[in-house]
C-alpha cells in the first residue's frame, strides 16, 4: 500500500511538472489562455506561486488578453478551493479580483457590440455563480 500511495505522489509531482512545462511552452508561443489553463491545473510551487502567474499573465503585451486570462486563471483555482468554508477570505478576494479584472477588461480591446455582450454574459455568469463570495 505504501509503494502504491509513492507511485501514484510520484506521478502527481511529474505530471505537475509537465503541466508547468506546457505552461511555460504555451506562453512563450503567445497562447495566454492555454498557458492560464495549465497553470490552473498545476499546483503551485516555490517558484510558480499564484502571484507570479498573475504577475506574467498581467503582463502580458495585450492587456485585454492577459487581463481574460487571469480571470480564468483564478476563476479555476476559486472552483479547486474545496471546501468552500475553509477558504472564505481567500475566494471573496479572488472572486471581487475577477470582478475587476472582467469589468476593467470591458473597457479594453475588441469594441465590437457583440463582443461586448459576450463579456457582460460572462461577468453576470460570474456573479451568479459566486454571489455568496463577494
Amino acid at each position: 500500500e505504501m509503494s502504491q500511495l509513492c507511485g501514484s505522489k510520484l506521478l502527481r509531482e511529474q505530471l505537475n511538472l509537465i503541466q508547468l512545462v506546457q505552461a511555460e511552452d504555451a506562453f512563450r508561443s503567445g497562447d495566454v489562455f492555454r498557458a492560464a489553463a495549465l497553470w490552473a491545473k498545476s499546483k503551485s510551487t516555490s517558484s510558480v506561486t499564484t502571484e507570479n502567474i498573475l504577475v506574467r499573465l498581467l503582463s502580458f503585451p495585450s492587456s485585454a488578453l492577459g487581463q481574460l486570462a487571469a480571470a480564468n486563471f483564478l476563476t479555476r483555482r476559486l472552483d479547486d478551493m474545496v471546501p468552500e468554508t475553509q477558504y472564505v477570505s481567500q475566494r471573496t478576494i479572488i472572486s471581487t479580483l475577477v470582478v475587476h479584472l472582467v469589468a476593467s477588461n470591458m473597457n479594453l480591446g475588441n469594441r465590437d457590440p457583440s463582443e461586448q455582450a459576450k463579456k457582460a454574459e460572462d461577468l453576470m455568469n460570474f456573479l451568479m455563480d459566486h454571489k455568496e463570495e463577494i
